[in-house]
């Protein structure tokens, strides 16, 4: 449902461009819902992005076009554009244009060899038609179905976590039985499998961030639904290591006494950090739900079993085996504590940040606009 809006979104809003510049006495209309089709992709703060990159990248070439014109009249012409876009190239790098000088050489190309003539009325006309289609299509993004970054990450999120919670209780099951799940090659790789795809939806979110603050305005990087996103991140990020970690040191069969119950204080507290990520989800990734909301959910308590393990480590009889399985243990117990700290230090920032007063953690335009 939400690709076919965006897709009516998309035509409504080039239709009514097309049709404005067209009506329009001013002439090279067709920039505008060029525009249009460029920067209404994605959500309204990747649209935002966009058109400043659009806006920036366009006076950057068309300034580069007129000292290129003026300057570089005299040598030939393909060096010259060369020299230029080259240029273009460089400045683009240094003001953190990422798409922009793509559409200042566009500008610097058809300037030069098609409206080198007119260059007095293209240049500024130029730059009219392509600002208005921008302003035109993030305001659709905004006014028409709304598609905001903002909630599109923390369904993003949402779905990571449950992903994590998944592969926790995955790993736990291999603890309790790992006879089951033989220590082979394959094996190894076949669990590595589902933390790649942990690591792309991780990095999937961290893309998405940019449009975020695009969306939170200036004090973005100190507001505190950015603050919790990237908290988030670093949690998601510290279970993510962990998990491989375990996977790579998984246990092999054959233990026996207190070296069974390290393992059953593992696995259990990796499935108490499952049931934790599964009950953050609903707080955040419901349309109901506002993730600055205070905390409804009681302090974390591990599980006895893990609470338990410090007199089974002094227990004389574990040195007695072998080396590799004692090392196996001691990464995986402390996977499993980086599992537990990241849950912690998460929950104390949701908590500090869920007294503050409502005022002061969610500004009137976003309140108002949550879809």
């Amino acid at each position: 449902m939400s690709l076919i809006r965006a897709d009516l979104r998309l035509a409504l809003t080039a239709g009514l461009a097309n049709a404005f510049a067209t009506l329009s006495p001013l002439p090279f209309g067709i920039y505008m819902p060029l525009a249009v089709l460029a920067v209404c992709t994605g959500t309204f703060g990747g649209s935002m992005a966009l058109g400043q990159q659009r806006i920036l990248g366009s006076l950057l070439g068309m300034g580069l076009l007129i000292l290129g014109l003026k300057g570089l009249a005299g040598i030939p012409l393909p060096l010259a554009i060369a020299l230029i876009l080259g240029a273009l190239r460089l400045l683009g790098g240094f003001l953190g244009l990422e798409v922009g000088y793509k559409v200042g050489g566009f500008i610097i190309v058809m300037g030069w060899l098609v409206h080198d003539q007119q260059l007095a009325s293209w240049v500024p006309l130029r730059l009219f038609w392509t600002t208005a289609g921008i302003v035109a299509g993030v305001l659709s993004m905004r006014l028409l179905w709304p598609a905001r970054a903002l909630p599109q990450a923390w369904r993003n999120l949402a779905a990571l976590l449950e992903a994590l919670a998944q592969a926790l209780d995955g790993v736990a099951v291999r603890l309790e039985d790992p006879g089951a799940f033989p220590p082979t090659a394959d094996g190894e790789r076949q669990a590595m499998d589902p933390i790649q795809s942990l690591r792309q939806q991780l990095g999937t979110l961290r893309g998405g961030l940019k449009a975020v603050r695009n969306e939170l305005g200036d004090p973005a990087h100190s507001h505190p639904q950015t603050r919790l996103l990237l908290s988030f991140l670093e949690t998601c990020s510290s279970l993510i290591s962990a998990l491989e970690g375990l996977v790579q040191q998984a246990p092999v069969p054959g233990a026996q006494g207190t070296l069974v119950a390290l393992q059953q204080g593992e696995a259990d507290v990796l499935r108490a950090v499952a049931d934790r990520l599964r009950l953050w989800v609903p707080l955040i990734a419901l349309p109901s739900s506002d993730p600055l909301r205070p905390l409804s959910v009681p302090d974390w308590k591990p599980p006895s079993s893990w609470q338990g393990l410090q007199p089974l480590l002094t227990d004389t009889s574990v040195a007695s085996d072998d080396l590799p399985r004692l090392q196996r243990h001691a990464v995986r117990l402390v996977c499993c504590g980086q599992a537990e700290r990241a849950i912690l230090r998460t929950e104390a920032l949701w908590r500090s940040i869920g007294t503050r007063p409502p005022s002061l953690r969610l500004p009137a335009p976003l309140r108002r606009v949550r879809s």
